[in-house]
């Protein structure tokens, strides 16, 4: 009898075993039980033996088995075994399939079905029809289940084999709320049939939104829409209204983009969308491009068929205009050129025309001005009027003709067009030259030198701009334009920030609040404090996927801030949080959540004073000295992190107050500071160098040591990045994957030590120490094998915060974490930016991510005196070229922060994005659109953009097929400056004969050089930006 069973099972036949069952009673499956135990003792496969079993691997009946019927023992995986021994895996679940049908009730509720053969184990069951049917499936279904996860493609099964009935089957509809598309996929005929004839399982395809994480992977409910819709048993006009409805909540873009995928596969007829064309009109203002653009879609749709509330829709498609894309505004161009053919709403259509004159596209603004070239009449006030007071927003190239739009009016009107046509500065940004240069004269001469501001001053003169960033960040002061962070003061404000930041948080400065006002706060319990935290704990203290994802506590990051949360709340941690605790940052979160716990907390040392991470020197002085009075026991960590965070002003005033110290403090104090002091062994080697690294963030500070302090630097810690040489950077541009989304390898970038550099620095080290031996009379043969022996003297392990933040990785993070891991070392962002490239560069070929906000990478360069980099300009490259539309917006932000801050730098940015179009896979279009983007904000920024763009094309060697892309804009900035390009650009353009450059490079060589007013304004604006700075520093406190 067991022969078929055992032939299926032996071959590996799902069909063979469910026909080798079909047939046997009760009875016969019990007598089955103890041969089928042999074989599979035999087989070595004892998890599927049936219990109660007596009989064992080596029991005599299983090994007769295996030599009557030839069967080879398998064993589970070790190193030593050959291959051919381990587990058949296949075997061993066709097995489970042939156990499944002899199991007794309390097996198969203990293994309610077979995962991956669902199907035949619902053929096994309904064949069987075991008695206990009833108690097997009040068992799995109700309220006192020990749950078991059972896929609902299964229950699907079940039904096709009518063993669950319709009036029964509501007590499963549970598993299909979340695993409906699932069942579609694994059981795709039993689900339809399920879907047609259990009206509950349908009703799960309108709350789809309301499901957690359902709209972030909607594609598996394709299927399941399709299947309704063919059936004509889907009610489209509910769907839309619930996926409009939850546009409107607080989804982010990944739900929103799964809400237009589930609409358009609805496929709904124009009736159905002209029942909800005020939806759509209300979605045209919608912030994401892409809702919008889906909404003009479905008002196209209604117009060709006739459906079109043209009143309603002429009202509503201005705000399709405030977003970027081009195909967008173009449709919805193209539509109000259409309805202003009706003389009923002509006028209206006119007026929505004239808002997109402000789309930054130029084409746009184009196709608008011929719809208004057609339609508009010289009696429409309001959009003449709109026309006149928007004409500064217009491409220079498309003014004159706006302005022809305005002939109409009294010669005065007309007079003011012109003017406007070519703008004069505004009050409010012209300043005289002649003043700027009064008070660049005043500024002390090496201050001019930091900053050239003589340079800029001549530059100025001639009409141009010295686009040069050559300080560094120490050189400059950071507490008068940072701002002052406020401490959190009470419990009850602790709570409220903490609640706030745990389900949504962007700014990096409240993270810091809220663990400096845990540390100081952590003691107080007022009344009410548990029901005050309760909701606050439910959710910060929650597993890791129950946590809110894009709050403090969100992602793997979360876990370390979740721990300490949960230890000021006195929530009982997880034995597994502290498992995985490796970077840096969590590990001082978790010593901080140790502390708590142990009420051994103190306010830290290292607490930020100002945004950005910053801290006071004068400060810092003062909580050392609280922490001696107070006998306080500082984290070695806290003492590290604090050093490198020191602002570089006030430093003479905090070393004054330092002699009020006691050791090791004051010569810690001293050391970072600037003034004499020596390592004291009282405290640990990774103190010292951060207090080193304070005075000199980017030199070698073993020129800071004493000789007797040089001897014991050891080979792995001399290795380390920027511990006691700096560190340098190789940089490497792959080749992008064809076809492939996968980006992390097309651009590197990591820290290495020059193994010259160190035999040099251990050669001299080495000579010194001989030198002073020989001058104390000491033999030189034994002194050379003391010093050999000390060099090769193991060292006990340190962890350095500089060398370990160059180890960190990119890693899916809410969007605050990425510039607060800036604030662990301000001064010196080198690594931060190689950290950006590496996660900025793996997005290039990707859209926005919510999950990645990747583009949070390039907030520090927002800081208003934060040099640009080559390592930070190489981070804004890839932002700037990427097709993550969140990196890019960022990267335009940033790009106009520089230009109205003086921080761009000409040769370093060409320099870098030389590196980056090494790979051969930038594609410039990109940067183009930024570019013209910000130079449309003011004159300033396209005198800081026209050069950039310029040195761009003259880079590209030969030009690329659409280089108009590139010419366009700097054409516009031209015409905006009366600025001519350079010769050795003249040059390049004159080959140019053909296609839609050809204009453009024209355009470009017959433009004369003429200062207009806008550039006048662009020259004072940049030169006040650059004197502002300096007297910023001459002013500063250092």
């Amino acid at each position: 009898m067991i022969e078929a069973l055992q032939n299926a099972i032996l071959n590996k036949d799902a069909d063979a075993v469910v026909v080798a069952l079909a047939d046997w009673d009760e009875d016969q499956r019990k007598t089955a039980i103890e041969p089928f135990n042999i074989l599979m003792l035999a087989l070595g496969f004892e998890r599927n033996v049936i219990e109660p079993c007596a009989l064992g691997l080596d029991d005599p009946l299983v090994k007769q088995k295996r030599e009557r019927d030839g069967i080879q023992q398998m064993f589970r995986w070790r190193k030593d075994l050959d291959k051919s021994l381990l587990i058949d895996r296949d075997m061993s679940y066709i097995a489970w399939l042939g156990r499944y049908g002899l199991e007794s009730l309390e097996g198969c509720i203990r293994f309610p079905t077979i995962p991956g053969y669902e199907a035949w184990a619902a053929r096994i069951m309904a064949d069987r029809q075991p008695p206990w049917w009833d108690d097997w499936y009040a068992a799995l279904t109700g309220k006192d289940r020990d749950y078991r996860e059972i896929p609902p493609g299964y229950w699907s099964q079940m039904y096709e084999q009518k063993l669950v009935s319709a009036d029964d089957f509501p007590a499963v509809i549970n598993e299909f709320r979340i695993g409906l598309k699932e069942a579609m996929e694994e059981a795709p005929e039993a689900t339809k049939l399920v879907l047609q004839e259990i009206p509950a399982c349908r009703e799960l395809v309108y709350s789809i939104q309301d499901q957690e994480y359902q709209l972030l992977e909607p594609k598996p409910w394709v299927p399941v829409i399709e299947c309704l819709r063919q059936e004509n048993l889907l009610d489209v006009k509910r769907l839309l209204e619930s996926l409009v409805k939850a546009l409107q909540g607080p989804l982010n873009q990944t739900e929103r983009n799964g809400c237009l995928i589930l609409m358009q596969v609805a496929k709904a007829e124009p009736e159905t969308l002209a029942e909800l064309q005020a939806e759509w009109a209300g979605l045209l203002s919608d912030s994401q491009a892409v809702v919008a653009g889906f909404a003009v879609e479905q008002l196209k749709q209604l117009e060709k068929a006739g459906l079109l509330d043209a009143r309603e829709a002429v009202t509503a498609l201005p705000g399709i205009f405030s977003h970027k894309p081009k195909k967008h505004a173009k449709t919805a161009i193209d539509l109000l050129a259409r309805i202003a053919t009706d003389p009923a709403h002509r006028r209206e259509a006119v007026e929505a025309a004239v808002v997109a004159l402000m789309h930054p596209n130029k084409d746009i603004q184009k196709a608008a001005l011929e719809l208004l070239e057609q339609h508009l009449q010289a009696d429409d006030a309001a959009a003449q009027q709109t026309i006149e007071l928007h004409l500064e927003t217009i491409a220079p190239t498309l003014r004159e003709k706006a302005a022809a739009l305005l002939q109409s009016e009294s010669p005065s009107q007309t007079e003011t067009v012109a003017d406007q046509s070519a703008p004069p500065p505004a009050d409010s940004t012209f300043i005289d030259l002649s003043l700027l240069e009064t008070r660049a004269s005043a500024i002390p001469e090496p201050v001019k030198e930091l900053l050239r501001v003589d340079e800029a001053v001549k530059a100025a003169q001639e009409g141009c701009a010295d686009l040069s960033c050559l300080w560094s960040q120490q050189s400059v002061p950071v507490l008068t334009t940072a701002a002052p962070l406020q401490p959190i003061e009470t419990v009850e404000e602790l709570i409220d920030v903490t609640s706030a930041a745990v389900e949504r948080l962007e700014d990096p400065d409240t993270a810091e609040r809220i663990i400096s006002g845990i540390l100081r706060l952590y003691n107080e319990r007022p009344n009410g404090f548990k029901t005050m935290t309760s909701s606050l704990a439910k959710r910060a203290c929650a597993s890791i996927d129950s946590r809110p994802q894009r709050g403090l506590t969100g992602g793997y990051d979360g876990t370390a801030f979740s721990l300490l949360i949960g230890a000021w709340l006195e929530r009982k941690p997880d034995q597994d949080d502290c498992l995985f605790l490796d970077t840096p940052l969590q590990r001082f979160l978790n010593q901080l959540n140790q502390r708590v716990r142990a009420r051994t907390a103190y306010p830290l040392i290292s607490s930020a004073t100002h945004a950005g991470g910053w801290l006071d020197p004068r400060v810092w002085v003062e909580r050392l000295k609280a922490a001696q009075e107070q006998q306080i026991e500082v984290l070695e960590t806290d003492l590290e992190r604090s050093c490198l965070r020191l602002a570089p002003e006030h430093q003479t005033a905090a070393r004054e107050a330092a002699r009020e110290l006691n050791a090791p403090y004051q010569t810690l104090a001293m050391t970072a500071l600037g003034g004499d002091g020596s390592i004291d062994p009282a405290l640990p080697p990774a103190v010292w160098i951060a207090a080193l690294r304070t005075r000199d963030a980017w030199g070698d500070v073993s020129e800071l040591l004493a000789p007797e302090e040089r001897a014991v630097i050891t080979e792995s810690i001399a290795k380390l990045p920027d511990v006691i040489f700096p560190c340098d950077y190789e940089w490497t541009a792959g080749e992008r994957v064809a076809n492939s989304s996968i980006q992390q390898d097309v651009i590197s970038a990591w820290p290495t030590q020059g193994e010259g550099q160190l035999e040099t620095k251990q050669h001299q080290n080495t000579m010194r120490q001989l030198l002073e031996a020989l001058e104390r009379d000491e033999n030189p043969a034994e002194a050379l094998q003391n010093i050999a022996a000390q060099q090769n003297k193991p060292t006990t392990s340190f962890r350095f915060l500089p060398a370990e933040l160059h180890q960190l990785r990119p890693t899916l993070a809410p969007p605050f974490l990425y510039p607060y891991l800036a604030t662990q070392w301000p001064m010196k962002l080198d690594w931060y930016w190689c950290l950006a490239t590496k996660a900025l560069a793996r997005r290039v070929e990707s859209g926005s991510s919510v999950d990645t906000p990747f583009g949070q990478f390039l907030l520090p360069l927002f800081e208003l005196d934060r040099p640009l980099t080559l390592m930070a300009a190489r981070a804004l490259w890839i932002a700037t070229v990427s097709k993550d539309g969140s990196a890019r917006s960022m990267a335009t932000e940033v790009w106009i922060a520089l230009a109205e801050s003086d921080r761009l730098d000409l040769e370093l940015l060409m320099r870098a994005l030389s590196e980056v179009m090494a790979g051969g896979w930038v594609k410039l279009n990109r940067a183009s659109e930024v570019l013209a983007e910000v130079a449309a904000v003011s004159p300033v920024h396209a005198l800081c953009a026209a050069p950039v763009l310029e040195a761009v094309l003259i880079s590209l060697d030969p030009f690329p097929r659409n280089v108009a892309a590139l010419l366009e804009p700097l054409d516009e900035m031209s015409e905006l400056l009366g600025r001519t390009v350079s010769a050795k650009l003249k040059t390049r353009l004159e080959s140019i004969k053909s296609g839609k450059a050809k204009p453009l490079a024209k355009s470009l060589l017959g433009r004369a050089d003429t200062i207009t007013p806008a550039r006048e304004a662009a020259v004072s604006g940049l030169l006040q930006a650059r004197i502002e700075r300096a007297e910023r520093v001459a002013a500063a406190d250092f």
